[in-house]
Protein backbone atom coordinates (compact mmCIF):
# COMPACT_ATOMS: atom_id res chain seq x y z
CA UNK A 1 0.00 0.00 0.00
CA UNK A 2 1.06 3.52 -0.51
CA UNK A 3 0.71 5.74 2.31
CA UNK A 4 1.12 9.76 1.06
CA UNK A 5 2.06 11.94 4.19
CA UNK A 6 1.75 15.88 4.53
CA UNK A 7 4.50 17.36 7.02
CA UNK A 8 4.19 18.10 10.53
CA UNK A 9 3.39 21.36 11.53
CA UNK A 10 5.50 24.12 11.21
CA UNK A 11 6.23 27.83 12.32
CA UNK A 12 5.20 29.49 8.71
CA UNK A 13 1.70 26.71 9.04
CA UNK A 14 1.00 28.93 12.55
CA UNK A 15 2.02 32.29 11.41
CA UNK A 16 -0.23 31.34 7.93
CA UNK A 17 2.82 32.32 6.08
CA UNK A 18 4.00 30.68 2.87
CA UNK A 19 6.62 28.35 2.94
CA UNK A 20 7.57 26.50 -0.53
CA UNK A 21 11.24 26.46 -1.15
CA UNK A 22 12.27 28.15 1.88
CA UNK A 23 11.96 25.75 5.42
CA UNK A 24 10.39 26.96 8.47
CA UNK A 25 11.03 25.30 12.05
CA UNK A 26 8.85 22.59 13.15
CA UNK A 27 6.55 23.27 15.68
CA UNK A 28 5.78 21.39 19.24
CA UNK A 29 3.24 20.11 18.11
CA UNK A 30 4.39 19.67 14.80
CA UNK A 31 7.08 17.12 16.96
CA UNK A 32 4.16 15.48 18.69
CA UNK A 33 1.85 14.65 15.70
CA UNK A 34 5.39 13.09 14.10
CA UNK A 35 5.77 11.03 17.20
CA UNK A 36 1.81 9.82 16.63
CA UNK A 37 2.23 9.15 13.49
CA UNK A 38 5.01 6.77 14.18
CA UNK A 39 3.76 4.83 16.40
CA UNK A 40 0.73 4.21 14.11
CA UNK A 41 2.67 2.63 11.53
CA UNK A 42 4.12 -0.59 12.65
CA UNK A 43 5.58 -1.93 9.20
CA UNK A 44 7.30 0.40 6.52
CA UNK A 45 9.21 -0.73 3.65
CA UNK A 46 9.81 2.68 2.43
CA UNK A 47 9.81 6.35 2.70
CA UNK A 48 10.33 8.57 0.54
CA UNK A 49 10.56 12.51 1.87
CA UNK A 50 11.11 15.75 0.72
CA UNK A 51 14.42 17.62 2.53
CA UNK A 52 12.50 20.03 3.91
CA UNK A 53 13.00 20.12 7.83
CA UNK A 54 8.96 20.03 8.04
CA UNK A 55 9.29 16.83 6.19
CA UNK A 56 11.89 14.39 6.74
CA UNK A 57 11.81 15.25 10.63
CA UNK A 58 7.80 13.07 10.48
CA UNK A 59 10.43 10.49 7.68
CA UNK A 60 13.28 10.37 10.35
CA UNK A 61 10.68 8.90 13.23
CA UNK A 62 8.92 6.50 10.97
CA UNK A 63 10.48 3.16 11.96
CA UNK A 64 11.40 2.09 7.97
CA UNK A 65 13.50 -0.33 6.48
CA UNK A 66 14.91 2.51 3.82
CA UNK A 67 14.77 6.21 3.31
CA UNK A 68 15.08 8.20 0.19
CA UNK A 69 15.20 11.87 0.01
CA UNK A 70 14.45 13.77 -2.94
CA UNK A 71 14.12 17.27 -3.87
CA UNK A 72 11.49 16.09 -6.26
CA UNK A 73 9.16 16.21 -3.48
CA UNK A 74 9.65 19.80 -2.26
CA UNK A 75 6.99 22.42 -2.28
CA UNK A 76 5.92 24.29 -5.15
CA UNK A 77 8.71 27.43 -5.31
CA UNK A 78 6.15 29.88 -4.22
CA UNK A 79 8.64 32.93 -5.24
CA UNK A 80 7.93 35.93 -4.44
CA UNK A 81 5.08 34.88 -1.88
CA UNK A 82 8.16 32.75 0.24
CA UNK A 83 8.43 34.16 3.43
CA UNK A 84 5.47 36.21 3.08
CA UNK A 85 1.93 36.35 5.39
CA UNK A 86 -0.94 34.93 3.42
CA UNK A 87 -3.24 37.87 4.42
CA UNK A 88 -0.79 40.04 2.34
CA UNK A 89 -1.10 37.81 -0.55
CA UNK A 90 -4.17 36.67 -0.96
CA UNK A 91 -5.56 39.41 -2.66
CA UNK A 92 -3.69 39.20 -5.56
CA UNK A 93 -4.35 38.22 -8.93
CA UNK A 94 -2.18 35.75 -8.79
CA UNK A 95 -3.49 34.17 -5.76
CA UNK A 96 -6.49 33.95 -7.10
CA UNK A 97 -5.97 31.80 -10.03
CA UNK A 98 -3.90 29.61 -7.05
CA UNK A 99 -7.54 29.37 -5.76
CA UNK A 100 -9.59 29.18 -8.11
CA UNK A 101 -7.35 27.14 -10.77
CA UNK A 102 -4.26 25.61 -9.75
CA UNK A 103 -3.37 23.54 -12.70
CA UNK A 104 -2.40 26.53 -14.47
CA UNK A 105 -1.11 28.31 -11.47
CA UNK A 106 2.33 30.03 -11.52
CA UNK A 107 3.34 32.22 -8.55
CA UNK A 108 5.09 35.27 -9.74
CA UNK A 109 8.96 34.60 -9.70
CA UNK A 110 7.91 30.79 -8.61
CA UNK A 111 7.28 27.75 -10.04
CA UNK A 112 4.32 26.09 -11.88
CA UNK A 113 2.28 24.02 -11.22
CA UNK A 114 3.20 22.21 -14.19
CA UNK A 115 6.85 21.94 -12.86
CA UNK A 116 5.56 20.59 -9.72
CA UNK A 117 3.68 18.51 -11.69
CA UNK A 118 6.48 17.16 -13.88
CA UNK A 119 8.97 16.46 -10.62
CA UNK A 120 5.63 14.21 -9.18
CA UNK A 121 5.77 12.50 -12.44
CA UNK A 122 10.02 11.19 -11.63
CA UNK A 123 8.78 9.93 -8.31
CA UNK A 124 5.84 7.76 -9.89
CA UNK A 125 8.25 6.45 -12.02
CA UNK A 126 11.11 5.22 -10.13
CA UNK A 127 8.80 3.64 -7.47
CA UNK A 128 7.14 1.78 -10.35
CA UNK A 129 10.41 0.78 -11.13
CA UNK A 130 11.03 -0.43 -7.61
CA UNK A 131 7.99 -2.24 -6.81
CA UNK A 132 5.41 -1.73 -9.88
CA UNK A 133 1.68 -2.62 -8.76
CA UNK A 134 2.72 -4.31 -5.60
CA UNK A 135 3.05 -0.95 -4.60
CA UNK A 136 -0.28 -0.66 -4.20
CA UNK A 137 -0.75 -4.04 -2.71
CA UNK A 138 -1.31 -5.24 1.11
CA UNK A 139 2.27 -6.72 1.40
CA UNK A 140 4.39 -3.52 0.65
CA UNK A 141 3.86 -0.45 2.82
CA UNK A 142 5.44 2.95 1.29
CA UNK A 143 5.14 6.23 2.70
CA UNK A 144 6.13 9.34 0.60
CA UNK A 145 6.26 12.36 2.92
CA UNK A 146 5.66 15.74 1.35
CA UNK A 147 3.72 19.05 0.62
CA UNK A 148 0.34 20.05 0.16
CA UNK A 149 0.61 21.45 -3.45
CA UNK A 150 3.16 18.82 -4.41
CA UNK A 151 0.57 16.08 -2.87
CA UNK A 152 -2.16 17.58 -5.24
CA UNK A 153 0.34 16.71 -7.78
CA UNK A 154 0.96 13.71 -6.59
CA UNK A 155 -3.24 12.90 -6.76
CA UNK A 156 -2.55 14.03 -10.44
CA UNK A 157 -0.12 11.75 -11.66
CA UNK A 158 -0.65 8.28 -9.59
CA UNK A 159 -4.46 8.97 -9.78
CA UNK A 160 -5.50 11.35 -12.98
CA UNK A 161 -7.57 13.76 -10.98
CA UNK A 162 -6.45 16.84 -8.80
CA UNK A 163 -9.13 16.39 -6.83
CA UNK A 164 -8.59 12.53 -6.10
CA UNK A 165 -6.16 13.91 -2.50
CA UNK A 166 -7.37 17.15 -0.76
CA UNK A 167 -5.72 19.55 1.14
CA UNK A 168 -4.23 17.55 4.30
CA UNK A 169 -4.02 19.07 7.46
CA UNK A 170 -0.31 18.66 9.01
CA UNK A 171 0.15 14.43 9.33
CA UNK A 172 -3.07 13.41 7.80
CA UNK A 173 -2.61 11.23 5.14
CA UNK A 174 -4.26 9.03 2.47
CA UNK A 175 -3.83 5.22 1.39
CA UNK A 176 -3.95 4.37 -2.31
CA UNK A 177 -4.25 0.91 -2.57
CA UNK A 178 -5.76 -1.77 -5.23
CA UNK A 179 -7.63 -3.83 -2.75
CA UNK A 180 -10.46 -4.70 -5.25
CA UNK A 181 -10.09 -7.40 -7.99
CA UNK A 182 -10.31 -5.21 -11.14
CA UNK A 183 -7.08 -4.14 -9.70
CA UNK A 184 -7.51 -0.46 -10.20
CA UNK A 185 -6.07 1.77 -7.73
CA UNK A 186 -8.28 3.82 -5.33
CA UNK A 187 -7.25 6.02 -2.60
CA UNK A 188 -9.04 6.42 0.82
CA UNK A 189 -10.61 9.51 2.43
CA UNK A 190 -8.45 11.66 4.32
CA UNK A 191 -7.45 9.84 8.03
CA UNK A 192 -6.01 10.94 11.40
CA UNK A 193 -6.40 7.58 13.21
CA UNK A 194 -2.62 8.35 15.21
CA UNK A 195 -4.64 11.66 16.58
CA UNK A 196 -7.04 9.75 18.10
CA UNK A 197 -7.29 10.59 21.56
CA UNK A 198 -5.09 13.50 20.60
CA UNK A 199 -7.49 15.61 18.89
CA UNK A 200 -6.30 19.18 20.56
CA UNK A 201 -3.52 18.39 17.98
CA UNK A 202 -5.96 18.28 14.64
CA UNK A 203 -7.50 21.30 16.16
CA UNK A 204 -4.25 23.63 16.04
CA UNK A 205 -3.27 22.55 12.91
CA UNK A 206 -3.20 25.28 10.65
CA UNK A 207 -4.39 24.45 6.89
CA UNK A 208 -2.67 27.88 5.13
CA UNK A 209 -4.50 28.19 2.15
CA UNK A 210 -8.27 26.42 0.73
CA UNK A 211 -8.30 25.55 -2.41
CA UNK A 212 -11.43 24.92 -4.63
CA UNK A 213 -9.52 22.14 -7.19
Amino acid sequence: MLFIVRHAECEANVNREWAGAIDSPITVDGIRQSKLLAEWFKKVDLVVTSPSQRAITVARMLKTKAMMTTSLLKEMDGGDWEGESLDKIVNTAEYKVFEQDLVNCTPPNGESFEQVLERTRKVALKLDKLYGKSMYGVDTHVIIVSHGVTIKALAMTLLGDIDAIGFLPNTGYVNINSANRTGDIKVSKTLYDHLKGNEHLLSTTKIPWTVSK
